[in-house]
């Protein structure tokens, strides 16, 4: 199976840029995907990526915990809150971390790196809403 690997990117923007005040540079206003609990933006909806031909995969971990995850570039709003780790990875290749929000400390889901670098988001934790919700 082949990977595509993805490049690890964090945009820097100027604190007055219309993205941070809810609406995109065309005026329309800006979706994101949040926290559920504490509604901190993780990242833009736009960073959505197909991993292995998919955006949403379902897994079970060593307990039998079944996790839908969203896969995104790069969610800014979370921290990592472990060591790497590539005991029993999802994805052939890649360690992983734990990830928290970096508002409420709630587990997100994990991040990537490796033969791919992404986070993979838990769906029940995570909403997509309009910036100006």
């Amino acid at each position: 199976m082949v990977y595509q690997a993805i490049q690890d990117t964090c945009l820097m923007r100027d604190i007055e840029a219309p993205e941070k005040r809810g609406q995109t540079q065309q005026g329309n206003p800006r979706r994101v995907i949040t926290c559920r609990p504490c509604m901190k933006v993780l990242c833009d909806a736009g960073a959505k990526v197909a991993i292995n031909g998919a955006v949403t995969h379902t897994f079970a971990n060593p307990a039998g915990l079944m996790y839908e995850i969203m896969c995104v570039h790069y969610a800014e709003g979370c921290r990592v809150d472990s060591v790497p780790s590539v005991v029993f990875t999802w994805f052939k290749g890649c360690n992983w971390a734990v990830l928290q929000c970096a508002g409420c400390h709630v587990h997100l889901g994990w991040r990537f790196r490796g033969a791919m670098s992404f986070d993979g988001l838990i769906t029940q934790r995570i909403m997509e809403r309009t910036l100006d919700e």
